[in-house]
Formats: structure tokens, C-alpha cells, sequence
């Protein structure tokens, strides 16, 4: 049987024997190495047969040790290593910067360690998971990411005349207020529901006509496009 080869890396020493030991109980796994420094880490990703990297992520360097820095640093030296990260941080931005720059294959707060064999497992099988202690922070940080993206493509201009929409104004009160032609509005509004066709292509209502002006708005606001 080809055993999974497993890196522990933790600054705390007595979690990372705990760690290694859970790990090591698997029968079908292998610790390789067990590091508690950023040198040594980076001497074992050179010398040692390693197929799953287990760092835990840390904000100082009181071990010496910084966890998001060391994964970033793997990731440049050896792409290909999945690393499972885990961690009794739970801020929605490290969790963010552990995937998007350390490219993480997986995020377990430590108190569901446990669950970390089976995290080991699922990336030998390829089809890790983000782990549920982390899923819904996550996924919050990525629609975040995804409005932010979209309201910077909308004109300041498209942007207000939505707002307007949403108050309740007509295209011709907007028009007046604006100081441009009603038709002008309505082009502005084409060129909003044009870029939400592109990115919500199934969204079969997304042929703009007059009277869907303030379905147009009110899915914006959905999106939290209008959110000041």
C-alpha cells in the first residue's frame, strides 16, 4: 500500500506532537518530518518525499514561525503541495489570505483537528473539500470579493441612476434631476443590464426593457451593489 507522506509544521510543540501522533495512527498514512521553524520547513520541502504539507497558521512569530508566510513560501518553492492548514484563528481575512495567497487546500479551525485525516485522505483522493468550520466565512469573503468586482464596473453614473430606481424615481424625474435626456438614462440602464447578462447569464429577465427598469434595480440591490 502507498502510504500518503505527511509534513507536520506547528510553532507550538505540544500541539504538533499531537497532531503528528493523530496523524501517525493512520495506517494509511506517513509522517515524513515534523517541524517546528520557517528554515526547517523550507530544508524539508527540498529534501523530503512529501505528498500533503499540515501547517498550522500562525499571526506571530513567537515560535518563530509565520504560518501564512511559510505557506506562500511553499507554494513558490513546490506548487504542487496541497497544504491543509489549521488554526484557532477564525478571521474572515486570514482565512481569506490563506487560500487566495497561500493558496490553501484546506481550512480547519483547531478544535475540529479531528477532522484532519479525513481532510489528509480527501486530498490524496482529490477531492478535497473546504472544511465546514470555515465554509460559511469563506464563502461570505468571495461574495464580497464578487460585489466589489461588479460595482467597479458599473460608472458612477449607472450606479446612481439604480439608487434612483430603487427610491422609487421615474426614468423622467431622474432625467430632470441629472440634467440629461430620459433617453440617455435608458442607455445607461442598457449598459448596466448588458454587464449583468455577462455575468448572470441565466437570468432569463435580463432583456431590459422600460417597464423592467425597477427589476433591473431591485436585483442590483439584491446583490448589494447599492449598499453605500
Amino acid at each position: 500500500m502507498n502510504r500518503i507522506k505527511i509534513l507536520v509544521c506547528d510553532g507550538d510543540p505540544l500541539f504538533r506532537d499531537s497532531i503528528a501522533d493523530l496523524i501517525g495512527k493512520e495506517p494509511d498514512f506517513e509522517v515524513v518530518g515534523i517541524v517546528g521553524y520557517r528554515h526547517q520547513l523550507v530544508s524539508a520541502i527540498r529534501s523530503l518525499a512529501i505528498d500533503v504539507i499540515v501547517l498550522e497558521l500562525a499571526t506571530s512569530d513567537l515560535y518563530g514561525f509565520n504560518g501564512l508566510e511559510a505557506a506562500i513560501e511553499v507554494k513558490a518553492a513546490r506548487p504542487e503541495l496541497p497544504i491543509i492548514i489549521i488554526s484557532n484563528i477564525e478571521d474572515e481575512d486570514m482565512i481569506w489570505h490563506a487560500f487566495g495567497f497561500g493558496k490553501a487546500t484546506n481550512f480547519i479551525v483547531k478544535q475540529h483537528y479531528m477532522d484532519v485525516p479525513q481532510a489528509i485522505r480527501e486530498v490524496g483522493k482529490g477531492t478535497a473539500s473546504v472544511h465546514h468550520s470555515v465554509s460559511s466565512k469563506l464563502l461570505k469573503r468571495m461574495l464580497q470579493s464578487f460585489r466589489v468586482g461588479l460595482k467597479d464596473r458599473l460608472t458612477p453614473l449607472q450606479l446612481d441612476i439604480l439608487k434612483r430606481l430603487a427610491d422609487g424615481q421615474s426614468t423622467k424625474e431622474m432625467a430632470e434631476a441629472l440634467f440629461y435626456n430620459e433617453q440617455t438614462i435608458y442607455n445607461e440602464l442598457s449598459k448596466a443590464a448588458k454587464l449583468f447578462r455577462t455575468e448572470f447569464p441565466y437570468v432569463e429577465w435580463l432583456q431590459l426593457r422600460k417597464q423592467r427598469s425597477g427589476q433591473l434595480a431591485e436585483f442590483a440591490g439584491q446583490l448589494g451593489l447599492l449598499d453605500a
